[in-house]
């Protein structure tokens, strides 16, 4: 499984991404991340929440999931990402850098 994160916006609107193959680096995510993971990509449809003004300066965070070919896209802010996602979105920050991601 391919996962590709990017974050934005924020108080100074940078972007920061990373990108893991959990088959090649499953390593570089903790049991409670990959259990994270796993949940996501099973829910369907994929989650997507806009921001609203509630959120102007708070990150949103999108999470690309590749499985055998198949994409799923989830999107989030900080006020709508889900309970069980908080440890997977705190690892994938700590290997993002910044970029441009498209």
């Amino acid at each position: 499984m391919r996962v590709h994160f990017v974050q934005s916006g924020g108080f100074a609107g940078l972007m920061r991404g990373c990108e893991i193959d959990t088959d090649r680096d499953g390593h570089a995510l903790d049991a409670d991340a990959l259990a994270s993971l796993e949940r996501l990509s099973r829910e369907a449809p994929p989650l997507v929440s806009s921001a609203d003004g509630q959120t102007r300066d708070g990150a949103q965070y999108e999470i690309r999931i590749v499985t055998n070919g198949a994409r799923r896209t989830h999107r989030f802010d900080d006020a709508s990402l889900p309970d069980f996602l908080k440890p997977l979105i705190a690892q994938l920050k700590r290997r993002a850098r910044p970029g441009r991601f498209d």
